[in-house]
């Protein structure tokens, strides 16, 4: 290789700190992570969608193209060998003496065929090898698009699960705002309240009635999300499935992750693949410009009997020697060249860039899991004390001491702080399956 190339096609060797920021104490998952909330139905709903999600078949059909693509550009290396065969008949008439006279020959002829073109500076080798990091680039983004439909399906299952329990929530807030509705203009018939405060009562009533139908068509629109990732027609259905927290399985976060667990990631090994080839390929380009080499043979026999057909005075053969070397193109190969190395400069960069964006996203998202522990710890502590707020006023209630208002109030509020709490343990449920996704699916 000439310095003009090197200068330019060299393979990076990235070094990344050595640990994350924002880790945390826990243990090492398995690769199916997602067994750890222990719902039948929703590992049913993962095997189905990597059997039948469409994306998911694209993107393996796509590697068996690759593949046979791969199968193809080694061929290369190999000599070629064909067998042709053959017959004509040949009539030809003339005139002998002012007579027409008539000639029929028969040729017949078969022969093997050879070619082979010396592999002098590796330029079909590289060829291959190039050919065979963008197969295995394919095989890293099959992988890709199969964490990415898995992570949605478990997303979105586990969000209308929550999402099912907090509309359960927000219909007892339905009925406590209708009975305080209730209250309030009986007080404003009494003379007791002005008209003002009977349209705030039924304006929240209102709001919650569309908070309602909002919730409910989130759910349904990710019933049908989760059934179009399986590969199934959008129906929705109606669910009456028992609450289930699926905060409680999630493990803590292990402690200490290095940060070449990075190397999991199907998308950076994608990129590192694509490198490869772009290098490759750039190789490929300067040695274009180089001489080759090809050899041909040519072996059989050809007569004008079939019966004699073998003889050996019938026999044909040919060797050829062809030295091809570039002299004039007017800057084509130069071009080529040229356009090759750009392009592996721009898949370094977009390799770059693949690196930092999983850096970026990993240390975001331990830093949000970390920030949403302590508004969950917040909120907790919120609860509890409304909890005991709410069993106060209750048992003043029960004794006449406190009115049915303030008691309907004080149950509403503690209602809304556990939708609030179920919100928050949803997100980082969400969070923490994106961080399963961001690390290629598994922690070691």
């Amino acid at each position: 290789m000439g310095c003009s190339f090197t200068k330019f096609c060299k393979v990076p060797d990235f070094s990344y700190p050595e640990r994350f920021q924002y880790a945390h104490k826990g243990k090492e998952v398995e690769s199916n992570w997602w067994t750890i909330f222990k719902d039948n139905k929703l590992n049913t709903l993962i095997n189905a969608a990597i059997k039948n999600n469409h994306d998911i078949r694209i993107a393996t059909e796509r590697v068996i193209q690759l593949y046979w693509e791969y199968i193809k550009s080694r061929s290369t290396l190999f000599p070629r060998l064909d067998f042709s065969s053959g017959f004509s008949r040949t009539r030809n008439a003339y005139e002998v003496m002012g007579k027409t006279q008539v000639n029929r020959i028969n040729n017949y002829s078969f022969n093997f065929l050879t070619s082979y073109e010396i592999d002098l500076y590796k330029k079909l080798s590289d060829m291959a090898a190039a050919s065979k990091e963008q197969y295995l680039a394919a095989i890293q983004n099959a992988n890709v698009i199969k964490h990415t439909v898995i992570a949605q399906v478990i997303s979105s299952y586990i969000q209308q699960k929550y999402l099912m329990y907090q509309l359960k929530t927000l219909e007892k807030i339905k009925n406590i705002k209708k009975r305080k509705v209730s209250i309030v203009k009986s007080r404003y018939e009494s003379g007791l309240l002005s008209y003002i405060e009977v349209k705030r009562e039924n304006q929240e009533y209102e709001n919650i009635k569309v908070q309602i139908t909002n919730l409910s068509t989130q759910i349904k629109t990710l019933q049908q999300k989760i059934n179009v990732l399986c590969g199934k027609y959008p129906y929705t259905e109606s669910n009456k499935d028992i609450y289930i927290d699926y905060y409680k399985s999630l493990p803590p976060i292990p402690s200490n992750l290095p940060s070449e667990i990075l190397k999991n990631r199907p998308d950076i090994q994608m990129a590192e693949k694509s490198l490869k080839s772009a290098y490759l390929m750039a190789k490929v380009a300067y040695k274009n410009r180089f001489p080759s080499i090809k050899l041909t043979g040519n072996l059989g026999y050809a007569s004008n009997k079939l019966t004699n057909l073998l003889s050996p005075e019938n026999k044909l053969w040919q060797i050829a020697f062809n030295l091809t070397e570039p002299i004039f193109d007017a800057d084509k190969l130069k071009a080529e060249e040229k356009k090759a190395i750009s392009k592996y400069r721009e898949t370094f960069i977009e390799y770059s860039q693949t690196v930092l964006n999983a850096f970026f996203e990993i240390e975001n998202l331990l830093m949000q899991y970390e920030e949403l522990s302590k508004e969950l710890s917040y909120q907790k502590q919120i609860l509890k004390e409304r909890e005991d707020s709410y069993k106060t006023i209750k048992a003043r209630y029960e004794k006449g001491l406190v009115s049915l208002y303030d008691y309907l109030n004080a149950k509403e509020s503690l209602l809304l702080e556990k939708n609030s709490i179920l919100s928050t343990k949803l997100m980082l449920i969400v969070n923490r399956i994106n961080l399963y996704k961001a690390f290629g699916g598994k922690w070691i």
